[in-house]
């Protein structure tokens, strides 16, 4: 119940919404550079090694439960994903991790 905040995701309809939920083969792949500086920057303190340790891990897990569970068990309270200014961007990651796991 504690990290529900970070799980929630609203279900849309529009198109946009539904293209942002198409699936993602590779995490590492599904980041621009200046996206991934961004989040390096604002999730991981700059810790560049742990994000790209994370997105291999991710990759690695068999469902998107499995992935949740280790997000919340290494990730979310070390780099407290759970503060205001940080939620809507550990959100934004969640939904692109999500999409990892997505059948078409």
């Amino acid at each position: 119940l504690k990290y529900s905040p970070l799980f929630e995701q609203g279900q849309g309809n529009e198109l946009s919404d539904r293209l942002s939920r198409t699936p993602i083969q590779d995490l590492q792949r599904a980041f621009g550079i200046n996206d991934k500086l961004l989040v390096i920057n604002e999730l991981f303190d700059g810790n560049s090694d742990f994000f790209n340790e994370t997105l291999d891990v991710l990759n690695r897990k068999y469902s998107f439960e499995e992935a949740k569970s280790h997000i919340i068990r290494h990730i979310v309270d070390k780099y407290q994903w759970l503060d205001d200014q940080r939620l809507e961007g550990a959100r934004q990651f969640i939904k692109l991790v999500e999409r990892r796991y997505q059948r078409i």
